[in-house]
């Protein structure tokens, strides 16, 4: 899904998906779907793709969202029995695209309200990360306060034994990490009630916290009916989102973030350039489309500036290829490249 929190106005609608960007059966509402969003930046749509409905050992994301946070995604929740699905706003949008476009638009001429006090995320005295809002409840009945975690930019490598469709190298957006404990589940929002909050966020908490980029994620905070409107259907009120990117102690190191790859040459004499700010052992391996290893071409010491990495020594099969560039045991970029006859 696309990430459209830099080009939206103020946060509006949630759309919470249901579904495997890439999927054989998702296709097709996910392209849609995300065209729509891209095409709308002033509705101010929030995704977050919990990206699976199902317990899948070979998923990675229903891994990661399942390690030691709170359930959300799944039948955990809404009770999702199929993907693709979708909630718009906390109510059910079925599984066609069509569906899911006119709840937004129908959505769009009631805006989610925002929160009493927009969400802020800073570095507290403790080194973790404090999201701070404050939030009011709606006129009537009890809701909940919900901080879900999502990350967008997060390369994927498919690693499925039946692929389920998905793309072998991809660039995912959107997708639900966590939602955070707070207190609030166990006591909800009374009618009109406004509270403060300080919900914290230690990545070094979480099972898979080493492959979550902060730089890349958001905190999406929205109040919630406690009690169902019909089947499945759990109104959302008012919404708020805030990055998480640039906080002092969870920026990546300058020289990680400054290390570059790019293809060179041309498709009959590709070559590999490598830009370090400092001396520091690189490893760049060679995949196929499949993402199956094919050869590593370079794992040495490199010195600060550019090194040209040249493959014809490494004799490869005309076709696509994606190098992958790790600095000092870290993933710091990759680059695709055709090789021509």
């Amino acid at each position: 899904m696309v990430d459209p929190a830099a080009a939206q106005t103020q946060p509006q609608i949630l759309a919470e998906l249901f579904d495997n960007f890439g999927c054989a059966n998702c296709t097709t509402p996910d392209s849609n779907y995300s065209n729509f969003v891209t095409e709308n930046p002033s509705y101010g749509i929030v995704v977050i793709s919990y990206h699976n409905n199902f317990p899948d050992q070979s998923d990675e994301f229903y891994l990661e969202s399942r390690a030691n946070v709170d359930k959300r995604g799944g039948s955990s929740y809404y009770n999702v029995s199929a993907d693709p699905a979708a909630f718009i706003d906390g109510y059910t949008s079925s599984s066609s695209p069509y569906n899911w476009i006119h709840d937004t638009k129908t959505d769009h001429a009631f805006p989610l309200a925002p929160l009493t006090q927009a969400p802020k995320a800073v570095i507290g005295s403790d080194g973790l990360i404090h999201i701070t809002f404050s939030a009011t409840g709606p006129t009537s009945g009890s809701s909940v306060v919900r901080v879900a975690l999502k990350e967008s930019h997060i390369y994927f490598a498919n690693k499925e034994p039946s692929g389920y469709g998905n793309p072998p190298d991809s660039l995912w957006n959107d997708v639900f990490r966590a939602m955070l404990p707070n207190s609030t589940d166990a006591t909800p929002l009374g009618p009109g009630e406004t509270r403060s909050f300080d919900v914290v966020f230690d990545p070094g908490k979480f099972v898979y916290g080493s492959n979550w980029n902060t730089q890349n994620m958001e905190a999406v905070v929205f109040v919630q009916d406690v009690s169902p409107t019909g089947a499945g259907n759990y109104v959302v009120e008012s919404i708020g989102v805030v990055s998480l990117a640039g906080l002092s102690g969870v920026a990546p190191s300058p020289e990680l973030s400054a290390a570059s790859l790019r293809v060179v040459g041309i498709p009959s004499n590709p070559e590999l350039e490598v830009s370090l700010p400092a001396s520091s052992r690189v490893s760049i391996v060679i995949s196929d489309m499949l993402g199956r290893p094919v050869r590593t071409v370079a794992e040495a010491m490199m010195p600060a500036g550019e090194t040209t990495v040249d493959l014809n020594g490494n004799i490869l099969p005309a076709g696509c290829y994606i190098a992958r560039m790790t600095v000092d045991g870290n993933p710091a970029d990759q680059a695709k490249f055709i090789v021509a006859p």
